[in-house]
């Protein structure tokens, strides 16, 4: 009986720590990146941990990253600080799973937190109101939760995932440092081995694409800049190469851009937007 105790303890242990996938990366920065409070990043060093684990049908994940470096305040420009934690949890149950691909649901949660207090950019009189529906204003919520609908495919060359997140409560601060309730995002996050593959991992092209609809208030009808109890907001991209030196140890280049949709002195043309590149070394174990 002890023998089969034993043997059935180190069986869950096995599964369990091949389900279980841990990463650690380390990047330098050159852009800019919307603070939590309303003031514009510019990290010169972030460091990240990634967390994943499969048990049977469920998929959890977590997300922290720390930024370092300098910020455009409403005091000026603020060199050599601790900027900003990030974390992320989602979970997911997958109803549906074959050999490649899994359909699943699940909630998320996602937590903002300023490392060193700043005085924000903008104020509520400098905020630009472009509908009565909207409540665009500086706010001290760093958090936010949801539900996700996620689709992913994995074979040979090819990793996919397209989701939408429906927010049930939070905040997010757009690029032109405004804060807005979003109502849902739509996203996609596609690596494609351009030399290897999934098991032989060699050069990779990443594509991460979010497009983000903000919440309205009072009427909820279609306008011609508005949708069905939302309009839309934001849209960011994010474009870059991952070479594996090992399968464990990459080194990768990123470029992204954050873009307000239907923001600025202009209804029409963008306005705050925020870009930049980072790269840096990745390690899975």
């Amino acid at each position: 009986m002890k023998k089969l105790i034993l043997a059935f303890g180190i069986a869950n242990g096995l599964v369990f720590a091949k389900s279980l996938k841990n990463e650690v990366y380390v990047n330098l920065f050159a852009g800019r990146l919307p603070g939590i409070r309303s003031v514009t990043l510019r990290p010169e060093l972030n460091v990240g941990y990634k967390l994943h684990l499969g048990i049977n049908r469920f998929d959890a994940d977590f997300k922290a990253d720390g930024y370092y470096g300098s910020a455009d305040t409403g005091a000026g420009t603020q060199r050599n600080k601790l900027l900003q934690l990030n974390l992320k949890a989602l979970g997911l149950y997958n109803f549906y799973e074959d050999k490649h691909s899994k359909i699943g649901i699940g909630l998320f949660a996602k937590d903002y937190q300023p490392l060193t207090s700043f005085k924000p950019s903008i104020t509520s009189s400098q905020v630009i109101q472009y509908a009565t529906e909207e409540r665009e204003i500086p706010t001290n919520d760093t958090y936010n939760f949801g539900s996700r609908l996620r689709a992913k495919y994995c074979y040979k060359k090819i990793v996919s995932s397209v989701f939408t997140d429906v927010y049930f409560y939070g905040n997010r601060v757009a690029p032109n440092l405004v804060p807005y309730a979003p109502l849902l995002s739509i996203g996609t996050k596609d690596k494609l081995f351009l030399i290897g593959d999934v098991e032989n991992p060699k050069l990779a092209l990443n594509l991460d694409m979010r497009f983000y609809f903000e919440r309205k208030y009072g009427n909820k009808i279609f306008t011609s800049h508005d949708g069905l109890a939302g309009t839309k907001r934001e849209f960011d991209l994010t474009v870059g190469f991952m070479y594996y030196l090992t399968k464990n140890l990459d080194f990768h280049v990123e470029t992204y851009g954050f873009n307000n949709l239907n923001r600025g002195n202009s209804s029409t043309l963008p306005s705050g937007f925020k870009d930049g590149v980072y790269a840096g070394f990745g390690y899975r174990f």
